[in-house]
């Protein structure tokens, strides 16, 4: 799909009206590290170190040019439709002041409206004051250069001169016949530039407000730039030509390019030599044309469709544009072109979905089928991805690639049912592709269904549904309708944030998936029109399936791509709360894979246990709030450094305050018995570090959340964390269930007997004892296995006291807990089986198996570095959905057998199971080169490719998997 249209239908789609004011109930949005909709400006800050850019996405990105990523984000006032969006930056020159200006009020509100403009504070990150005045939306914004006046643009058809020191309105420029589309300073801010809709180009006295010269262009112009080396105007035009004025000659304007299509973005060299342009048409370059000559040529091609906006940097040798169908920023040096930095997010639109016959799979591709034309509904293009959906006898899967074969085997959108056909007609009237859906019966049209500016504009995917009864059809701005054979419309599916690409329904007709320009997939249940789950996936493989209700479930650490938006009033800045950062109530793959069996989030959730809080009194409710005040970045850090960080006042008080350094614990500051919890104020943590880089993370946890915050710090020469201290091994491992009767196999009658768990665990405990413990001062080691000493039989209770071993761990201790037997997941809570587990008549018996969150907690309670080894998966029901991010969030390294779709698997020939025969294997260094020194990563390379080779070899398989923690350093467990 060429970016032009998408541009073209976006605005225009902002004429569809809501006649609701502004929703001020949270607002779930994706955040994927770059923009999700048109980037409409760029700036860069004087220092040139950071860029700002901003759009219809509603957020202000400030980039750390130093790192390629978001340094951080501002948020204003945002609700639904474009209210919110922004239009218009500018950076004072002392680069303390951003100004922002866009549509800053609900869809529908009467005058005045939206023209309101946030000045931020960038060396706070805060919203400080806001700027009434415009009855319109903002259009442009330009900063004087001495920093003292900022001057807006408003389509109201006027501009203000604003003063920064009272923060008032100091003059109206307002004989403009239409909208101001750009202003501009010359003569040091002696005078003010504005250029409008009408054609027209206008210089003002700043100092009385008469106009000084005008000049008339014969169509609206869409840019305006001022020359830095002799203050030439130049005027893009919306018929693409760009003029030249000069107050300075009597002529006044001289043509000196034509484009193919509208202006869309004019800057000026530092020189004034070139002038850096782009247009809303086929020619997807940035084109640069001479002054002197007006001769243009190519001189960056960057981005795979048309660019919206450009920025210079300050020292004029570097160039930042943004557009292309990711909305992904480029820059690049201006004497070639050569790109040198992308910025950008890690999500894609989806063009394709579709449903296996059985309903057991669903699919989507990221490849637009017609990248030449306005649209093309329903047209087929590749799937690249598909996802198992659950069962009452199988977890919800993870994404993996489409095979080729595969791909005319899944189920697209239906267009023919019986003798019934839809299709797709431009109609006369309009002249807008696809905008009528006819309903053809037998030949004849039985109906017609047309979109207009209030319903999508154009049918972009349409298909029949519920066995053929009705059709559902889905537009731009998120519209996706629901209609009966006679093209009565019976309601819609709200969700959607942006154009409908695709659809495809279940076999039946029952379930129906949805792909967006949003980035998502959606699942909706069409006999209620409710949204059952939304699927997002990255192109760094990070993928997330949530309800409505903001369960979720994902790849370790996809829960930073989703949150909440909290408004705080048009005068303050919004809110964010990730969903990372209500893990703790919110992460249930449990719901999720239950929403999909019951096509019901609702009932998934009525069935659940442990969901008495609510996403919206969460959110009614504040994670914990502080800074870390002391120490800045330093150059030689000593080796206990002292980190201060102030707590503010909080109705939740704080429980926990926990430091990592490195994915290392070093510290966790829990409140005095009684009190409730920590009080505000000031809080020192003694923090020891390592040579090198040091990464400290101070996390604060209370009832509702976490929120944490990191500072680098560096350290010349060995620090105590260099030195290792005890070695801790707790190795379990359960072959012998009597209390379980013939409950296992594949048909439930079998004996749930294991043969090698327990020689596993006493070979693991007695190898890293072996290979690990020369590296630290002592080993304290437990082993828990059948046929022993009953003090370490696997029971319940002794597991229990096993793992409270690490209590007494220290911040250089290394920890490892290996567990092997049988797990059950019931109602979304895993349990490990003990040796002494029974059934009672209704299940098994609490006292007799272990919580995962006991096990778990062992661990996160624990000090320095933690090591978590699992061969739990003999049976499909043992698959732990909630290991992967458990250890992710608590910085835990973790190694498991399988995936979650496959059995862990025992052989006689060598004695173990696969998994732990291979991590000997490696440990003990004769294949795995372990004696050369191997790392907790190089242990992940050689189980993968071990174990798989060992299944094969006997005809099955098996991928162990690796989670490693957010900040865990990939270390050594042998060698130095």
């Amino acid at each position: 799909m060429q970016l032009v249209r998408m541009i073209r239908a976006a605005a225009l789609a902002l004429l569809i009206s809501h006649s609701a004011a502004a929703d001020d109930a949270p607002q779930l949005m994706l955040e994927t590290g770059g923009h999700l909709g048109i980037v409409r400006s760029l700036a860069f800050t004087t220092s040139a170190n950071r860029l700002v850019s901003a759009g219809d996405d509603k957020v202000i990105r400030v980039w750390d040019l130093a790192t390629k990523r978001t340094e951080f984000v501002l948020r204003g006032q945002a609700g639904l439709g474009k209210e919110g969006s922004i239009t218009a930056l500018a950076i004072s020159p002392d680069d303390r002041w951003l100004a922002a200006g866009g549509w800053f009020s609900a869809d529908g509100a009467l005058e005045p409206c939206c023209g309101d403009v946030r000045l931020y504070d960038l060396s706070q990150r805060k919203l400080v004051a806001l700027f009434k005045g415009h009855t319109d939306a903002l259009t442009s914004l330009a900063f004087s250069s001495d920093g003292r006046y900022l001057l807006s643009g408003s389509a109201d058809k006027t501009a203000i001169l604003w003063d920064l020191g009272p923060r008032t309105a100091l003059k109206k420029f307002s004989s403009q016949k239409a909208a101001v589309t750009n202003v501009a300073f010359t003569g040091g801010g002696a005078a003010v530039v504005t250029a409008g809709a009408d054609g027209s180009v206008r210089l003002w006295n700043t100092s009385d407000g008469a106009v000084k010269n005008e000049y008339r262009l014969g169509a609206a112009v869409t840019k305006l730039a001022i020359s830095p080396r002799d203050e030439v105007i130049a005027a893009g035009l919306a018929n693409g030509e760009i003029f030249r004025v000069d107050p300075g000659l009597e002529a006044g304007q001289s043509t000196l390019a034509k484009l193919e299509g509208p202006v869309r973005t004019l800057v000026f060299s530092k020189d004034g030599s070139t002038l850096l342009t782009t247009c809303d048409c086929l020619d997807t370059s940035v084109r640069a044309i001479d002054v002197k000559t007006g001769t243009s040529k190519s001189l960056f091609t960057g981005h795979d469709n048309v660019v919206t906006a450009l920025a210079l940097a300050p020292d004029g040798t570097r160039v930042a544009s943004a557009g292309g169908e990711g909305h992904d920023v480029h820059i690049w040096a201006l004497d070639g072109g050569q790109r040198d930095i992308t910025l950008g997010g890690i999500g894609k639109a989806v063009w394709q979905v579709a449903f296996a016959k059985d309903g057991r799979e669903v699919a989507w591709g990221t490849s637009d089928p017609c990248p030449e034309l306005l649209s093309c509904p329903n047209k087929p293009a590749p799937l690249t991805f598909k996802l198992k959906l659950p069962a009452p006898e199988r977890p919800l899967g993870e994404p993996e690639a489409v095979k080729q074969d595969e791909d005319q085997t899944f189920l697209r959108a239906r267009t023919s049912y019986a003798d019934t056909l839809l299709a797709a007609r431009t109609s006369e009237a309009s002249k807008r592709r696809d905008d009528t859906l006819e309903i053809r019966e037998k030949g004849t049209v039985r109906a017609v269904i047309q979109r207009d500016a209030t319903s999508g504009f154009i049918h972009s995917a349409f298909s029949f549904v519920a066995q053929g009864k009705q059709i559902v059809s889905g537009g731009t701005a998120g519209t996706l309708t629901l209609y009966d054979r006679d093209g009565r419309s019976i309601g819609s599916f709200v969700g959607h944030t942006d154009q409908i690409l695709s659809l495809a329904a279940t076999q039946d007709g029952d379930i129906l998936a949805s792909a967006s320009l949003d980035q998502t997939v959606r699942l909706w249940n069409v006999a209620t029109r409710k949204l059952i789950i939304t699927l997002f996936q990255g192109s760094d493989a990070t993928w997330i399936a949530w309800t409505p209700g903001g369960y979720y479930t994902g790849s370790p650490g996809a829960d930073h791509v989703v949150g909440w938006q909290i408004n705080r009033g048009a005068e303050r800045a919004a809110d964010y709360v990730g969903a990372d950062q209500l893990g703790q109530h919110l992460h249930r793959p449990d719901i999720v894979e239950r929403a999909l069996v019951l096509g019901s989030a609702e009932k998934a959730i009525e069935e659940a246990e442990g969901t008495r809080v609510k996403l919206g009194e969460l959110l009614g409710r504040s994670i914990p709030a502080f800074r870390i005040t002391d120490p800045a970045q330093e150059a030689n850090a000593p080796e206990l450094a002292q980190v201060r960080i102030a707590i503010e006042e909080n109705a939740d008080p704080i429980k926990l305050v926990n430091v990592t350094v490195n994915g290392a614990q070093v510290a966790r500051v829990t409140p005095p018995t009684g009190s409730g919890g920590l009080p505000p104020g000031d809080l020192s943590l003694d923090v020891p570090l390592y040579a090198g880089r040091n990464d400290v993370r101070v996390a604060l946890v209370n009832d509702v959340g976490e929120r944490s915050e990191t500072i680098a710090l560096n350290r010349e020469g060995q620090g105590l964390l260099d030195e290792r201290g005890t070695l801790y091994i707790v190795a379990i491992g359960v072959d012998k269930y009597p209390g379980l009767g013939k409950r296992c196999g594949q048909k439930g009658k079998s004996s749930c007997d294991l043969r090698f768990a327990g020689v596993d665990a006493r070979a693991l405990a007695d190898t890293v004892e072996r290979r690990l413990g020369p590296g630290h001062k002592s080993t304290v080691k437990r082993v828990l296995t059948n046929g022993g000493e009953p003090d370490n039989a696997p029971t319940a209770a002794n597991i229990l006291d096993a793992v409270d071993l690490f209590k007494k761990s220290k911040e250089n201790d290394t920890l490892v807990l290996f567990v092997a037997g049988h797990g059950l997941n019931d109602r979304g809570s895993y349990r490990f089986l003990a040796s002494d587990s029974e059934w009672t008549g209704k299940g098994l018996r609490t006292s007799t198996v272990v919580t995962w969150f006991a096990l778990q907690e062992a661990l996160e309670l624990a000090k320095g570095r933690r090591i978590l080894v699992v061969d739990t998966c003999h049976s499909g029901n043992s698959y732990n959905p909630r290991l992967g991010n458990a250890a992710y969030h608590a910085n835990i390294i973790a190694y498991t057998a399988t995936r979650f779709d496959q059995l862990s698997l025992e052989d006689e020939s060598v004695g173990h199971g696969l998994f732990t025969f291979a991590f000997l294997e490696a440990l003990d260094g004769e294949k795995s080169s372990a004696s050369e020194g191997l790392s907790t990563k190089g242990m992940a390379n050689y189980l993968t490719r071990r174990v798989s080779e060992l299944a094969r070899e006997r005809g099955a398989a098996q991928d162990p998997q690796y989670f490693r923690g957010r900040d865990a350093e990939e270390y050594l467990l042998v060698g130095r």
